[in-house]
């Protein structure tokens, strides 16, 4: 705007110039203007003054008037002459201050064009400077506000990508810490299904037949339950023992072992729960399917009258059931078999032991060569007696092997019967956990337990529920009609009859005291003569045989 008010201001300044460059140039035509008058007044007074005067004047005056006339006429065309030679140079002059004027007007209009062409391309250029400034200042300026709104656009993307990873980080949190807490419920449940008896349903759901068959699943059962348990039982026995030891010599650590000894018995627990997953709802329905196969290849007897199907059916139930039983027999001998071949190699290694003793010894005594050694008699005798007593120690083995076998084997294999085949076998699996869903012996103590604290609440209707529940439970049909608790029981329950009417004959017969007529004790016979004498019964003296035995007895 200032460089705008400055050319306005030099335009004024110029036109008022030019103004008074061409009033100066009128007054100056006007100024000559009046010269060249002046002279040409002058000369025409004089003749009419002449004129005027009066013809009574002489001719000499005439003639003088007309010389002076001419002379005046002369000198005033000299005059005018001179005149118009001067107004011809000053006209020329003018014309060239005219021309010299107008060409520095020119010069000057020239200059003052090209001042403005000048100027006004300065103006253009300033003002195209200034636009492009402009242009510039707004190209910096949008520039400026996008690199602005950019930043803003990335700070504000930042902020949403730091808020969205920080929610996310929220969520991977939350979502880690629910898996955590989860992870840890889930390990919770585990830890606590570890210790705890699946349902009857639970078992019969999750039961499968075993591919290796009823006989070799018992052989594995019977395996893990006494050869693999072998190991966490006897840390369990440590654990106690420490306890025991520190309760007498060291009460301070007394809370530390006992500590030890509840994880010594919770991992037994939780391995005698994961033996009973593993096989006892396995290896029932592997034996009854394996039973059940053999029931369906029977022929039909449809046929028959309806009183022989019955019978028929009762038959081949009660076989059924049998064939269970010698299966399961079958795989407790095998058990027994395997974990007594240990023994047999061992007796088997200590007989070749001593005999290839004795033979290193009678191959020193009589060599190949039949050369005789030269050796005293008393060491010869030596030799020979360590030799025969090497050679004596496996038929003193078999002899005591034999023995054992007549006194004590008959013993074992029904002690072993009523604890591995009864107890262990069907007891354990197929009636407490695969029908009623309990570990024993816990599930019977705490059954005993809820009846005791039943039948001291008198609630004695909850204990014939209880009961029945139980007799319903053993005699319901499962696996398709085949299984049946009653049936399984009676069986199990003859089989231990058996054996225990044995291991009673048994140690009647061999055991010393119980053969034959008990031996009359003095105390019990003096008690017998004195209640004999006051009820008036006369008994006969005692024996001579019987007195010395008392005597010897009281010494």
């Amino acid at each position: 705007m200032k460089l705008l008010h400055a050319v306005s201001r030099r335009r004024t300044l110029l036109c008022v110039a030019v103004v008074l460059l061409f009033l100066a140039v009128v007054m100056t035509f006007v100024h000559a203007q009046e010269v060249a008058a002046t002279p040409t007044d002058a000369a025409d007074k004089p003749g009419a003054q002449h004129t005027s005067v009066p013809t009574e004047t002489s001719e000499e005056e005439a003639r003088a008037a007309t010389a002076a006339v001419q002379a005046a006429e002369t000198e005033a065309a000299a005059v005018r002459q001179l005149e118009a030679e001067e107004q011809a140079r000053r006209e020329e002059e003018e014309k060239l201050a005219e021309l010299h004027r107008r060409q520095q007007e020119e010069e000057r209009r020239r200059e003052e064009e090209e001042k403005l062409a000048e100027l006004h391309r300065r103006q253009q250029e300033e003002e195209r400077r200034r636009e492009e400034e402009e242009k510039l200042a707004e190209l910096r300026r949008r520039q400026q506000e996008e690199e602005r709104r950019r930043e803003e656009e990335e700070k504000l993307a930042e902020l949403r990508r730091r808020q969205q990873e920080e929610e996310r980080r929220r969520q991977e949190e939350e979502r880690r810490r629910q898996e955590e807490q989860e992870e840890l419920e889930r390990r919770d449940e585990e830890e606590r299904a570890k210790r705890r008896i699946d349902s009857v349903d639970m078992i019969r759901y999750s039961a499968e037949e075993l591919p290796q068959g009823c006989a070799k699943s018992i052989q594995e059962y019977l395996f893990r339950v006494h050869e693999h348990r072998q190991h966490t039982a006897a840390a369990v026995r440590d654990a106690r023992s420490e306890l025991n030891e520190a309760l007498v010599h060291a009460p301070n650590k007394v809370a530390e072992l006992e500590k030890r000894l509840a994880a010594r018995q919770d991992d037994l627990l939780v391995y005698d729960i994961q033996t009973l997953r593993m096989y006892g709802g396995s290896v029932p329905k592997t034996c009854i399917a394996e039973s059940k196969a053999w029931l369906d290849t029977q022929p039909d007897v449809s046929s028959m009258s309806e009183v022989k199907q019955r019978l028929a059916y009762f038959f081949r139930l009660t076989f059924t059931h049998c064939k269970v039983l010698y299966l399961t027999a079958r795989g407790v001998m095998q058990y027994m078999i395997d974990s007594y071949t240990p023994v047999v190699k061992s007796y088997t290694k200590s007989v070749q032991y001593y005999c290839d003793k004795a033979s290193a010894i009678y191959a020193e005594l009589l060599p190949a060569s039949g050369k005789q050694l030269d050796m005293p008699m008393m060491d010869l005798a030596k030799k020979i007696a360590v030799m025969v007593g090497y050679a004596a120690v496996p038929v003193g083995l078999v002899v005591a092997a034999g023995i054992f076998a007549v006194a004590v084997l008959p013993l074992m294999v029904a002690a072993v019967i009523m604890y591995e085949y009864v107890y262990k076998v069907w007891l354990e699996l197929f009636i407490a956990y695969y029908t009623y869903g309990a570990k024993m012996p816990d599930g019977a103590v705490t059954a005993v337990k809820s009846t005791v604290a039943a039948a001291r609440a008198g609630e004695w209707a909850s204990i014939g529920n209880s009961l029945l529940d139980a007799l319903l439970d053993l005699v319901s049909d499962s696996d398709a009609d085949l299984y049946n608790g009653v049936v399984a029981v009676y069986l199990v329950c003859s089989i231990a009859v058996v054996c225990v009417t044995f291991i009673c004959l048994w140690f009647s017969c061999c055991v010393s005291g119980m053969r034959g007529k008990k031996g009359a004790r003095p105390l019990h016979a003096a008690s017998r003569s004195a209640s004999d004498d006051r009820s008036g019964i006369k008994k006969a003296p005692a024996t001579g045989g019987a007195a010395a035995a008392a005597a010897k007895k009281k010494n």
